[in-house]
């Protein structure tokens, strides 16, 4: 009885810091420590308003886009994005840009969930990226994909993205996804749904602890210096993308 007791003390300290841990993560408490201010540097080569994307997968989740993604890596566009890499490569730099200015709200030194940005969180949506979008400056969102060298993007659930990313891609040529009918969509949706649920609750418990405390004030130093500053290299270059199954960080 008292082993047993024991291993429930055990596993309530670890549900009650994965908790904990979550929502240390979700509220950005920590976000100071670890969170870059390095953004692709790559040189701009072509005029500020022209992204130089050749290639755009149009098409919600589950119709295929990892699968076009990894394609487009096999044909040669090396620096194909999916979602993730957007938001982390493309999309936070904007932002965080957007939100340090003066006039709205000079969030230093990015953007979190508390004000001025409010990001969004499961617990709060907000239309935070969306006043971004509307008051981006002209030729940002094409300057920001030609520094990280974007060569095709899948619009997996940036699906806002795509007319101002189209607009400024003039020799892009546009893939949709549409060979799914309906019952076929409805069915790989609803299985996924239930392995991603499993998928994250397991990520929960086993990463969720890291957010209880700034680690990364002293790890990120360390790894960079172990590296020979990778983590530098690859977000100063936007590459390789996450998703490529390359050597990216």
């Amino acid at each position: 009885l008292l082993w047993a007791c024991g291993w429930c003390w055990v596993g309530a300290k670890v549900i009650l810091l994965s908790y904990v841990g979550l929502n240390f993560g979700i509220c950005s408490v920590w976000d100071w420590a670890w969170e870059p201010l390095t953004s692709c540097q790559r040189p701009l080569t072509l005029p500020a308003n022209v992204s130089g994307i050749k290639v755009l997968v149009y098409a919600p989740a589950k119709t295929g886009t990892k699968s076009m993604t990894k394609a487009l890596l096999q044909l040669g566009f090396g620096q194909t994005f999916h979602s993730e890499d957007v938001l982390a490569s493309v999309w936070a730099p904007l932002a965080d840009a957007f939100w340090r200015r003066p006039e709205n709200g000079a969030a230093l030194p990015f953007a979190t969930v508390w004000p001025p940005a409010l990001k969004s969180t499961p617990y709060n949506p907000t239309t935070s990226d969306l006043k971004v979008l509307g008051g981006l400056e002209p030729g940002a969102l094409a300057s920001e994909l030609q520094r990280c060298g974007v060569e095709a993007v899948a619009f997996d659930g940036l699906e806002e993205l795509f007319w101002p990313i189209y607009d400024a891609s003039p020799e892009a040529k546009v893939v949709s996804l549409n060979w799914r009918t309906w019952p076929q969509y409805k069915h790989s949706h609803e299985e996924w749904d239930w392995d991603l649920s499993v998928a994250l609750w397991l990520l929960t418990m086993v990463g969720s602890p890291v957010h209880l405390l700034p680690w990364s004030v002293l790890l990120l130093p360390l790894l960079e210096l172990l590296s020979d500053n990778d983590v530098h290299r690859w977000l100063s270059t936007g590459g390789p993308p996450l998703t490529s199954g390359g050597d990216g960080v």
